[in-house]
């Protein structure tokens, strides 16, 4: 019988890489961090209003009080960077990490010829959501279908992806 890298039963910890917060604290919304890895501290407190992430998990306060002009995707140490009270921004910063491409956003340029240059001209935003495939096949096979002779997709920054999501509300 094979032996297992593993040590007693436990996994390789995500090597999440931004903290952020959030206004909120549902059912779905915990959910959804336990879906990207994260676990619940132990002194997690389900009627607290805010989450905050650090590592690979995720906390609850009381005690996070914003000001109402306080910038969305500004860092408030310790808990990381605001997202508000905007869940699909909140999740996509909390995606982010450098041990998989799960749940990521990925920029995938359109490129035109404009007055004989190679212009982008958009972008077609990506998510990938398959945990065991490499995101680099679905990329190439939509890159190479808008601009083949471009290798510019890439993973979303943290600033792409506060724009992203603060502009779509």
């Amino acid at each position: 019988m094979k032996k297992s890298n593993r040590q007693h039963g436990q996994y390789p910890r995500p090597q999440f890489t931004t903290p952020c917060f959030i206004t909120a604290n549902t059912p779905a919304l915990r959910l959804a961090l336990q879906k990207l890895g994260y676990e619940a501290s132990q002194t997690f407190v389900c009627t607290e209003k805010a989450i905050w992430l650090s590592g690979y998990r995720y906390y609850s306060t009381d005690n996070i009080s914003v000001n109402a002009d306080f910038p969305i995707g500004e860092i408030d140490l310790p808990y990381g960077r605001y997202c508000g009270d905007n869940v699909d921004l909140f999740l996509a910063v909390a995606a982010l990490r450098n041990d998989s491409d799960y749940m990521q956003w990925f920029k995938i340029p359109v490129i035109e010829k404009i007055d004989g240059k190679d212009t982008i001209t958009e972008y077609i935003w990506y998510r990938h959501e398959e945990n065991n495939r490499n995101v680099s096949d679905d990329i190439e096979r939509l890159s190479a279908h808008l601009n083949p002779e471009y290798d510019l997709s890439h993973k979303a920054t943290v600033e792409e992806l506060i724009e992203h999501f603060t502009t779509k509300q």
